[in-house]
């Protein structure tokens, strides 16, 4: 029965029953004596933290717990942990992969704590974030070795169905950066027992009980501080700071908090943040939930706290997820301090800071000796999870090219090409997004990496770049290209965008390239290019060979302006660029990226001359990953790129940019998430998503331009 101000008005009563009493035996003794208890009471209840704070890392001798790992084949696999006359089995399993959480991160999240909820054993988390990334470890603890390898299996089948892949690990690598080398201490006096026993002699001495009233409470501190006399201590550890969530138990409420904890994780620096989770029996919730309702009851009757109510309506919250399929846990967690402050905005309060914090949040100790313990559903348990904290790592392999840095400035990004599996991608960006220039900046860094960067620029936008960097600039209207090495397939293949051939004027240029002289075919479609290719003096193979950067402008300097070439013949033109190309790298045998080609006004080339086959473009990026080239398309929007290169390309990469349309596309061909969309609508220039073909998540990114890419002389 629910009854508000029970306890203050007994204790209230209490006390003016004392103090009556003191009146009529006109002595203090018992009152005196009841404080006394209320002192021994208060010092017992925070007995850890005062020696804690006397003795500092001497308190880890109070704990007896004694750490033996077990090393089957060279490896640590599991740990056996004794805690007074109980034995544990404690072994490590590492996340080495996760599929992306759509389309809730916060669902995604809380399904993958839920599945660590495993009625024989103690399960725990522990999230080290490291420079460029994170690790992420679950441990499983039972008291026998055989339902501890039955625990592992049903957790490994049941997150795996969320999305997690685990693996086992050595259980030194997943402690490393949590617990040091252990302590030798040496003799120190024990300050509260002297204190007492002064206090005691005191008393004796003035002949007043008073001072050992006083003394005794701090004798309950003298078994702990016996056992910290002497002694080395196993392990040693920082201070945590413990972590209690303060979130309803609802899926709206774990969205938010997994979207304010996922920034945290991509702007914290290292740190760590542990917590051990104990499976609950859902009875206790459910009478909990019981006395919830009679307070609720209470308040509709006007006669319950304010405070009692609120925490009616979070049991109540608490039990209702369960009904919807939450699990519930004895939560004790801890992180260091910058991760813990970051994570107080996404709805956590924190406690002091504690060593103790450490041992009770890594399972190393009994779950029911620490008064922090908190009952919780895996709902409001989501910032635990390894989706939150995922943060991509790019390396600087031999062929990375670098792009930039991420949400910190120490956190470099960059563009592996020799790790992806199809070297082919894309940029896109809308007017003043930064496109250009990231493009030109990849460019001039890919030749530091010993890749030839070749650019077609139909619009002449990249002459004056190439000049200032002293590369080749060639006008294809100027300086023709020549036609001699390309198929009679591939020629009616690029005939098909000025317009089809029929047979027989296949037949006739077929004719007359065997004749060694495509114009001689009297035909209307030969016609049609003379003007372009009738006069050549440049070869695709003398450029490839050449081994020298180079800008294909499709047009003519011949009248002092640049004037491109019909857009027909453009797309003619690229076409059987791309062929030599192709038959170039393939005869040479090329694995490893020599050229990337960069292909500006991507909208002009990019879509297939009829609905019949596709492009040339798309077809490299489906069937030749990586042979030698690399090609990097360059448009303004989403819509202007085939839909199937887009799906087979190996990379992508978004500019930020404000426009509604176009924030939609970026969404579901990169599938952001909250926290990545907010970032990118805001349309900073020179902000950019990036994305690899190997890995299922979003880079984000500040570009570094190179300075001549951003002003060219």
């Amino acid at each position: 029965m629910y009854l508000p101000g029970l306890r203050n008005l007994v204790l209230f009563v209490l006390i003016i029953m004392l103090l009556a009493v003191a009146v009529l035996m006109q002595s203090p003794l018992l009152p005196m004596l009841f404080a006394s208890g209320i002192l021994a009471y208060l010092v017992y209840d925070k007995r850890f933290w005062l020696l804690e704070t006397v003795y500092k890392d001497r308190i880890l001798l109070v704990k007896d717990i004694q750490i033996e790992p077990v090393v089957i084949q060279g490896r640590v696999d599991h740990l056996k942990i004794r805690e007074k006359k109980n034995t544990y089995y404690m072994a490590f399993l590492r996340i080495k992969d996760t599929d992306p959480p759509q389309p809730s991160l916060g669902r995604a999240a809380e399904r993958s704590i839920a599945a660590l909820h495993h009625h024989a054993v103690q399960t725990g988390v522990v999230t080290i974030l490291r420079e460029g990334g994170y690790d992420y470890y679950i441990w499983v603890k039972a008291p026998d070795k055989n339902i501890l390898r039955t625990a592992i299996s049903d957790i490994h089948r049941a997150i795996l169905g969320y999305g997690v892949y685990l693996e086992p690990v050595d259980a030194k690598e997943a402690l490393s950066a949590i617990l040091k080398k252990g302590k030798d201490f040496g003799l120190m006096p024990p300050a509260f027992t002297i204190v007492a026993v002064v206090l005691v002699a005191v008393s004796a001495v003035i002949r007043d009980p008073i001072p050992s009233l006083l003394a005794l409470p701090l004798f309950i501190l003298t078994p702990h501080e016996l056992k910290m006399l002497r002694g080395t201590a196993p392990f040693t550890v920082e201070p945590t700071i413990s972590v209690r969530s303060n979130i309803a138990a609802s899926e709206s409420q774990a969205e938010v908090m997994a979207s304010g904890a996922r920034t945290m994780a991509l702007t914290a620096r290292d740190g760590y943040l542990i917590a051990s989770l104990t499976p609950m029996d859902t009875a206790v919730i459910e009478a909990q939930a019981k006395h919830a309702m009679e307070v609720i009851e209470s308040a509709r009757a006007g006669v319950s706290k304010l405070r009692h109510e609120f925490d009616a309506m979070k049991v109540i919250g608490m039990w209702k997820a369960l009904q919807a399929g939450a699990a519930p846990f004895l939560v004790e967690a801890a992180g260091t301090p910058e991760v813990v402050r970051a994570l107080q905005t996404s709805g956590l309060s924190v406690g002091s800071p504690s060593r103790l914090n450490t041992v009770y949040a890594l399972g190393l100790y009994p779950s029911p000796q620490n008064p922090k313990a908190q009952i919780s559903v895996s709902t409001q348990l989501v910032y635990l999870s390894p989706f939150v904290y995922i943060r991509p790592r790019t390396r600087r392999t031999p062929q990375a090219v670098y792009i930039g840095h991420g949400l910190r400035k120490d956190e470099e990004v960059w563009l592996e090409i020799d790790r992806l599996e199809n070297v082919h991608g894309f940029l896109v960006g809308p007017y003043g997004s930064g496109k250009s220039t990231t493009a030109r900046t990849i460019a001039i860094r890919a030749m530091e990496k010993g890749i030839v960067p070749i650019v077609i620029d139909p619009s002449g936008e990249y002459r004056r770049f190439a000049n200032a960097l002293g590369w080749e600039v060639i006008d294809l209207w100027d300086r023709q290209l020549d036609l001699k090495p390309v198929s009679v397939k591939d020629l009616a293949i690029a005939f098909d965008y000025i317009s089809p051939m029929t047979d027989a004027e296949f037949f006739a240029v077929k004719r007359a390239v065997e004749r060694g002289d495509l114009f001689s075919a009297n035909t209307a479609k030969v016609e049609l290019i003379r003007d372009y290719f009738s006069n050549p003096s440049v070869t695709v193979r003398e450029l490839l060979d050449a081994n020298r950067p180079f800008v294909l402008c499709l047009g003519s300097t011949k009248t002092g302006e640049y004037k491109p070439i019909p857009r027909d013949i453009m797309r003619f033109t690229l076409s059987v660029l791309l062929a030599q190309m192709r038959d170039y790298v393939l005869q040479k045998g090329l694995s490893d990226v020599k050229y990337m080609l960069f292909i500006d006004e991507a909208h002009l080339f990019s879509r297939p001359p009829t609905l019949e086959r596709e492009s040339e473009i798309t077809t490299m990026a489906r069937m030749l990953r990586k042979f030698g080239l690399a090609i990097v398309l360059i448009a303004h929007d989403f819509r202007d790129l085939d839909p199937v290169f887009i799906r087979h390309a190996g990379w992508r990469m978004a500019m930020s940019h404000s426009d509604p349309q176009y924030v939609n596309d970026a969404i579901y061909y990169f599938g952001m998430l909250p926290s990545e969309i907010t970032w990118f609508r805001r349309g900073v220039r020179g902000r950019a998503l990036l994305r690899r073909g190997f890995e299922p998540w979003n880079v984000l990114v500040e570009v570094e331009p190179e300075k001549v890419a951003m002003n060219p002389a």
